[in-house]
């Protein structure tokens, strides 16, 4: 059922996201007042093509991202720890606790023990803006619980 609320995998620019967290349905929702946009993405063609996405939900009291650098070298990135600086991850929860806001790894913030997956572009369009494809990862923290994201997909135009 939770799956059903994911948008389908497409690969046309749709400006879509979602993925399940720990079995819930995660897509972008963020329409209060000064709210952050709902989906907020970066691009860089330098040194080797750098994207990424975060996904804010829950009226931004959430927000699920990930960063991955050297895009055109790796359409498929393995996370593994933080070993391959090529790729970071993240989940900020603002209801939680001071020193359980973040888990993963993004812009250098972030508590975790360990954490593996894999993020795996299927279009990289940079003269069209299209940037699509799939993500799952685990994330676990020694003190903050575990963060299982399956079933990620994105698709995202500038």
């Amino acid at each position: 059922a939770e799956l059903a609320k994911l948008p389908p995998i497409t690969q046309t620019g749709a400006n879509t996201f979602g993925c399940l967290v720990n079995g819930k349905a995660v897509t972008p929702n963020s329409s209060c007042l000064g709210c952050p946009p709902p989906l907020e993405a970066t691009y860089d063609p330098n040194p080797n093509g750098q994207f990424t996405l975060i996904c804010n939900y829950n009226q931004s009291d959430n927000y699920i991202g990930f960063g991955v650098d050297s895009i055109f070298t790796y359409k498929k990135t393995i996370i593994n720890d933080s070993a391959n600086k090529n790729v970071r991850v993240a989940i900020f929860n603002k209801l939680a606790t001071d020193s359980c806001k973040y888990s993963g790894y993004l812009l250098s913030i972030g508590t975790f023990t360990k954490i593996s997956g894999e993020i795996i572009f299927s279009r990289i369009d940079v003269p069209n803006g299209i940037f699509s494809g799939t993500f799952n990862y685990t994330i676990k923290t020694k003190s903050c619980g575990n963060y299982e994201v399956t079933n990620g997909r994105f698709d995202y135009k500038f």
